[in-house]
C-alpha cells in the first residue's frame, strides 16, 4: 500500500480569501492554500456526492476519516504557469505579492437611508483569479498523496479504534464520540461502509474536478478548477525529496532550505528557525464554524531549517511532524 504522488494544478475561476487575521477593517488572505482547506472542500464535495446535501455533521467527520486514510496534500501556491512551475514562493522576497494579491471593499447601508451604516466598512483581502499586471491567469500548483489499494475493513477498524484518539485531539464529547460509533456501526452492519469507502477510493480524482474554498463562498467566490493531475517522480516544487516507502510520506528538507507548509513546534526537535502562530480553526456541529479546534503551535511556512538532514513526515492535514 505504497503512496504515490500526483502533480495537481488548478486554475483559479473567482477569487479566494483564505482567512488569515485581521487589522482594523481590513481582513487579509494567506498568499498560499493551506492542505486543510482543500481537504475540507474535498470532504464537503464527497460527502454530498454519497449522502445528499445532508447537514449532519457525523457523515462528514467519517468521511473526512477515510479520507484521511488514502489521502493527503502539500500546500498550493500561486503561479502564472499553466505547468504548474512555482518560480517563487511566498516567503522569498522576489515573490510578486502586490501581482497576485486583490482586495475588495463594501459596506453596509443604512435602512432608508443613503449612508453606510456605521462600523461596517471592511476591505477582504484575496488571491486573484488573475495578475494586477499583465492579467495573466493565476492557478493553484501543489501535490496530492494517494494509497488507493486500501481495505474497507481494515479502514473501518482504523477509524473505529482511533476514536478515543480523535475524541481528544478534536475536543469531541463522549455525547459526540458515541453518535459516531452508532453511525459506524449502523453503517457497517447494513453494507454500507465498504460501499463509502470505495466510492471515495475510485471517485476522488472526480470529486477534484471543481472545489469551492476558503472563505466568503456565499459570494460565489473560491471556486478552482483543476486542469491537470499526473503522478510524478519522488520530488515536489523540484526542491524537496520525498520517502513514500512509509505509512505516511516524509519530505527530506536540506540544511537553509525553507519548510512549505506548517511545522507542528510542540515535542519538536528540529534545528529551525522563523515564525511560529497558533493553528485555529472552525467545525461544524450544529452549524457551519459553531465549534473551535486547535491543531496546535506551528512554524509558518518559510521558516528555514538549520541542520543537515531533516526528514518530516506529511500528516493528516498536510501539516509537518518529525
Amino acid at each position: 500500500m505504497r503512496w504515490q504522488i500526483c502533480k495537481v494544478v488548478f486554475r483559479i475561476k473567482t477569487p479566494v480569501h483564505i482567512g488569515y487575521r485581521k487589522y482594523g477593517n481590513l481582513m487579509q488572505t494567506r498568499p498560499y492554500v493551506p492542505a486543510r482547506v482543500l481537504l475540507g472542500a474535498l470532504t464537503a464535495r464527497t460527502t454530498r456526492e454519497i449522502f445528499g446535501r445532508t447537514k449532519d455533521w457525523r457523515r462528514y467527520r467519517l468521511v473526512g476519516e477515510i479520507l484521511n486514510r488514502i489521502f493527503t496534500a502539500s500546500y498550493f501556491y500561486p503561479t502564472t504557469r499553466e505547468d504548474g512551475g512555482v518560480n517563487e514562493f511566498p516567503w522569498e522576497e522576489r515573490f510578486p505579492h502586490y501581482d497576485f494579491i486583490g482586495s475588495y471593499v463594501s459596506t453596509a447601508l443604512e435602512s432608508g437611508e443613503k449612508a453606510a451604516q456605521e462600523g461596517s466598512l471592511h476591505e477582504v483581502e484575496y488571491i486573484s483569479p488573475r495578475t494586477r499586471y499583465g492579467g495573466e491567469q493565476v492557478y493553484l500548483s501543489g501535490y496530492f498523496f494517494v494509497r488507493e489499494e486500501q481495505d474497507a475493513d481494515e479502514i473501518f477498524r482504523g477509524i473505529s479504534e482511533n476514536l478515543e484518539t480523535e475524541r481528544i485531539k478534536a475536543n469531541l464529547s463522549d455525547e459526540e464520540v458515541k453518535e459516531l460509533s452508532d453511525l459506524l456501526q449502523s453503517l457497517k452492519d447494513t453494507g454500507k461502509i465498504s460501499e463509502i469507502t470505495q466510492t471515495v477510493i475510485q471517485r476522488w480524482r472526480d470529486f477534484t474536478g471543481t472545489l469551492q474554498i476558503g472563505g466568503e463562498r456565499g459570494y460565489g467566490w473560491g471556486t478552482v478548477e483543476r486542469i491537470h493531475i499526473g503522478k510524478t517522480n519522488n520530488r515536489v516544487f523540484c526542491r524537496y525529496a520525498v520517502d513514500l516507502a512509509g505509512d505516511r510520506p516524509v519530505i527530506e528538507i536540506p540544511e537553509g532550505e525553507s519548510i512549505p507548509a506548517h511545522l507542528i513546534a510542540e515535542e519538536n526537535n528540529t534545528p529551525i528557525s522563523g515564525e511560529i502562530e497558533p493553528l485555529v480553526r472552525k467545525e461544524w456541529r450544529e452549524g457551519p464554524g459553531s465549534k473551535v479546534a486547535f491543531d496546535g503551535v506551528a512554524y509558518k511556512p518559510g521558516a528555514k531549517i538549520r541542520k543537515d538532514p531533516n526528514p518530516l513526515r506529511v500528516g493528516n492535514l498536510g501539516y509537518l511532524t518529525e
